[in-house]
């Protein structure tokens, strides 16, 4: 139909890395989310297993329109995302306060404006703030 604007993709899910805990992952599917990380896959998504290097988890985020969610600040750095898997998500986690940070993602993720926005961007977050990470890899509140 003409002059109808497609709707902008949004994400899917989870994928946690393995640096996060367990219970950040049974949080999200608790409030409704498909999250999984290797060696914790409570839906049965078919994650990547436990000790896959970050290029396989970002390639299977972005396959499916996962966003990655670590506590590796390197991903934040320019060119620590191969070419080929830039339209994953990455979340950078705060290192304190993982769960409470997890439940913030969680309720901030539902906002249908960020919903699209998660897709290919790279954001810092904690219990408080989700903050986009600068293009040289500066974190808002770091």
């Amino acid at each position: 139909m003409a002059g109808t604007r497609k709707k902008p993709p949004s994400i899917r899910g989870f994928l946690l890395d393995e640096n996060m805990q367990a219970p950040c992952v049974d949080a999200l599917v608790e409030m409704g989310w498909k999250a999984g990380q290797p060696g914790h896959d409570p839906m049965d998504l078919g994650v990547p297993p436990k000790g896959s290097d970050d290029p396989v988890l970002l390639k299977w985020s972005s396959k499916r329109r996962f966003c990655f969610v670590t506590k590796d600040r390197g991903l934040a750095l320019p060119g620590a995302i191969p070419a080929k898997n830039a339209s994953v998500g990455i979340l950078i986690c705060d290192q304190d306060e993982e769960l409470e940070s997890i439940h913030n993602l969680a309720r901030v993720a539902r906002r249908p404006e960020l919903g699209s926005e998660l897709v290919n961007w790279r954001f810092a977050f904690n219990a408080d703030n989700l903050s986009p990470i600068a293009p040289d890899g500066t974190i808002g509140w770091a």
